[in-house]
Formats: C-alpha cells, sequence, structure tokens
C-alpha cells in the first residue's frame, strides 16, 4: 500500500504550504468505512438496514460521503503533518482541494501562517536617552487649580447681570427646518457654557450679552459635526429662551478648603501630596518613553514578519476599544461602527509595531530565562481585586480571574525584560522638550 505523501514548502517566514496527496487505496477505505456507517441506518425500500449493497449506498449518498471523506482526510492528514514537522501554526489554514476522482489519488493543499523564528540580537549596550523628572512651581500650581475646579459651584448671578465668557446659560430652545419643527433641535434647561465651543457657534455670540429671561431668535446653518446626518447643512431658525445665568465659583486655596478633604491636616500636606502625585506621574511618562525608546531600537536592529492574524487581532481590539470610548462620550453606536474601514487602517502600522514589540521582548525574555514569580502575580492580583471591588481568593477561581492572572504575568514579565534591557543599556539624562500642546497651553 502506498504511503502518504507530504511535502512543505515555505511561502514566507510566516507562510507554510502544505501538499498532501493520499493514495486512491486510502480513500477508497475511508470511503467504505462511510458507506458501512451510512448502511446501518439507512432506510432504502427493497431492503432490510445494514443490509444495503455498497453500490445502491454510493448511487444514494455519494455527494454526502465524498463530502465527509475529504473532511476526515483534510483532518488527519493535515493534522499529522504539522506534528510531525514540527509547524508551529498560528492560525486555522486555507484548504484547497478539487474533490475525489474514482481511482485516482485524493490531493490538497493547506496554506497557513506560522509563528516567525526570532532570534534577537544586539539588545544588549543599547545607547539610551532618559528625560529629567522636573517638578515645577507651575506644575504645581497649575494642579492645585485643577483640585480646586473640582471643587467648584455654579451660582446663580444677579438678575440684571448680562451673561459673560465662562457663565453657564440655562436654556430652552426650539429649532425649525423646512417650516417643521424638528425634535432633534428642541431642548429644555440646556446648559451652554460660554467660550466652551460645545454648541453652535451662533449660539454663543447671541447669548453673550444675554440676562435671565431674554429670548433671542437664532439662525444658522447646522454644521457637518452635527449627530443627525439628515440635517447637516441645512438651514434653521431657532427660538431660545434665557431660563437662568449661572457663574462658576471655585473655592480660594486656604484654610477652608481643606474641609474637603480628610487626610490633610494643612495646606502644606496637600500641596506635598499634589507634588508627589506629579513626580509619580512624570516618573511614569518617563519610563513609558524610555520603553518606546528600547521597542523603537530592538525593532530597528532585529528585522521580521509577522504572521497577519496576530495583527489582525490586535487591530480589532483596538478599534473594539476606541469604539466603546467614543460611545461612552455620547457617539452614535451605529456610527461608531461605520468608522471601522477608517480606524483599521490608522490601527494597522500601531498594530504591527505591538505585535512585533511584544514577539521580541517575549524571545528575549525566553533567552534570558526572565521568569515572574507567584508572589508578583498575587500581588498585582490583589491590586485589581480591590480597584473592582473583589474578593481576590474567589476572583482568582473564575475564568475572568484566570485571565486577568495571564494577562497580568504576561506584563510583569514583560516589564522585568525592558529593565533588563535597560540596565544592560547606556542610559544619558536629558532635558525633556515640551510638545506643541504643552507650548500652547503656557
Amino acid at each position: 500500500m502506498k504511503s502518504v505523501n507530504i511535502l512543505i514548502e515555505e511561502v514566507s517566514p510566516v507562510k507554510k504550504r502544505i501538499i498532501c496527496d493520499v493514495p486512491w487505496e486510502t480513500v477508497d477505505n475511508e470511503l467504505k468505512s462511510i458507506y458501512r456507517s451510512i448502511g446501518k441506518n439507512a432506510s432504502v425500500p427493497g431492503f432490510r438496514k445494514g443490509k444495503v449493497p455498497l453500490n445502491i449506498l454510493r448511487s444514494r449518498y455519494q455527494k454526502e460521503a465524498e463530502s465527509e471523506a475529504i473532511t476526515n482526510l483534510v483532518t488527519k492528514y493535515y493534522a499529522d503533518a504539522v506534528r510531525e514537522n514540527n509547524i508551529p501554526v498560528v492560525d486555522q489554514p486555507s484548504i484547497t482541494q478539487d474533490g475525489i476522482t474514482p481511482e485516482t489519488d485524493f490531493a490538497f493543499t493547506a496554506d497557513v501562517e506560522v509563528a516567525p523564528d526570532i532570534e534577537p540580537t544586539d539588545y544588549a549596550g543599547l545607547s539610551l536617552e532618559k528625560g529629567e523628572v522636573k517638578i515645577s512651581k507651575k506644575m504645581i500650581q497649575d494642579r492645585i487649580d485643577q483640585v480646586r475646579n473640582m471643587y467648584a459651584t455654579m451660582e446663580a448671578v444677579a438678575d440684571d447681570r448680562d451673561a459673560r465668557e465662562g457663565d453657564h446659560v440655562i436654556v430652552d430652545f426650539t429649532g425649525v427646518v423646512d417650516g417643521f419643527e424638528r425634535e432633534e433641535l428642541v431642548q429644555k434647561n440646556f446648559p451652554v457654557q460660554l467660550g466652551s465651543h460645545n454648541i453652535f457657534e451662533e449660539f454663543e455670540t447671541e447669548l453673550t450679552g444675554a440676562k435671565k429671561g431674554d429670548t433671542k431668535e437664532i439662525h444658522l446653518v447646522i454644521p457637518d459635526t452635527f449627530g443627525s446626518e439628515e440635517l447637516r447643512g441645512k438651514s434653521a431658525d431657532f427660538t431660545v429662551t434665557v431660563n437662568d445665568i449661572r457663574e462658576k465659583r471655585v473655592p480660594a486655596f486656604d484654610e477652608e478648603f481643606l474641609k474637603y478633604f480628610e487626610k490633610y491636616e494643612t495646606l502644606d500636606d496637600l500641596r506635598n501630596d499634589i507634588e508627589k502625585s506629579l513626580r509619580d506621574e512624570e516618573e511614569a511618562r518617563v519610563k513609558s518613553e524610555l520603553k518606546e525608546a528600547v521597542i523603537d531600537q530592538l525593532l530597528e536592529r532585529n528585522e521580521f514578519e509577522v504572521p497577519d492574524v496576530y495583527v489582525n487581532r490586535q487591530i480589532a481590539l483596538m478599534t473594539y476599544n476606541a469604539q466603546r470610548r467614543m460611545v461612552g462620550g455620547g457617539m452614535d453606536p451605529d456610527e461608531a461602527i461605520n468608522l471601522s474601514p477608517e480606524m483599521r487602517q490608522r490601527f494597522e502600522a500601531p498594530a504591527v509595531r505591538f505585535v512585533k514589540a511584544s514577539l521580541i521582548l517575549d524571545e528575549i525574555a525566553e533567552k534570558e530565562n526572565i521568569t515572574v514569580g507567584d508572589e508578583e502575580i498575587d500581588g498585582k492580583m490583589a491590586d485589581f481585586a480591590r480597584m473592582y471591588g473583589r474578593d481576590v481568593a474567589s476572583w482568582k477561581e473564575t475564568e475572568d480571574g484566570e485571565k486577568i492572572r495571564t494577562r497580568i504575568a504576561d506584563d510583569l514579565r514583560e516589564e522585568k525584560t525592558v529593565d533588563y534591557i535597560i540596565e544592560q543599556a547606556t542610559v544619558k539624562t536629558v532635558t525633556r522638550k515640551k510638545s506643541k500642546k504643552e507650548e500652547t497651553a503656557k
């Protein structure tokens, strides 16, 4: 009896083609086995169950039998080829075959993506620049002002006081398009913050200087960014009534301000804690930038391809997270879904980088025997449990807890690997250049 012939071709570093030729004798035996199984329960007029001749079964069940035989043969010999040749497949194969022809060997081709063979080099002795951690008085004061604003109150202004920038003007408004009042353009007690640019520009212009009780007639063209696509670009006439005007009052940074907190006895205690928080944030930022610099150099020195399936999974995850944030911010779910093609294009390069970074750091961890202990994982797990209000012991036993534990272990191992590379590197501390956004905010 002829043996099955298997040929492995390398299409690319991350793709292999398995060409399999199954002798007719093997195919015929598989078909006979399937027909015997069918014959046990087949109801054919003139024959008892289990006694139907093979030629009759063939005439009635050939299509079903050959389909099942193809599935069985492909499944068995594809799996054998992968196992016997140690092929590190990462996705389901794409199968090509032309069906079964009597007295002819059955051939099929399986194209499959495989894990890249990465041998990391040149990761010791990198030259890196590390941003300086420096907390200025302005940074502290800006954060103090942010905290003060968190406890600001909205107070009604005097009835004869004009609305000005920064005020919250509480209005009722009704919009008419093409002679009809539109539900999307009707609101009651709607807050308009003057100067925020969060509503139609004409609203802010006309309401600046208005007084409580005033009614304004406002004509505008609905902008292209409006939620209802049907109304975009249309002319609309609004009747806007001012119900109230409120101004934000920010508490002073004095002893009275401490009443909002239990943990601080003096303003210096609060100021010192704010400075510590800023320092922690800056150190985290510097560490993140240093990690990105490490990845940049690793990928420059180690070129390799990655399977499409890895990249597509990462793009899908990034798209899902982006859409969830959009919907959480008020976007219509269908509109967020419609942005998927655009997001796929935008996320492709970052996804490739993320996948490559994960793979090469994992290989370095293996090479350098970098591991994570149970105590380290349990410590992080306990932090997560406190964050989400879960009992850590019972959470660890759930499927969700197991997934979190695996993710923690992977993240800790990657973090330790980056730290190891940094320890082997020459690191120069430099003064960080401010971004355009930071310069603009000055």
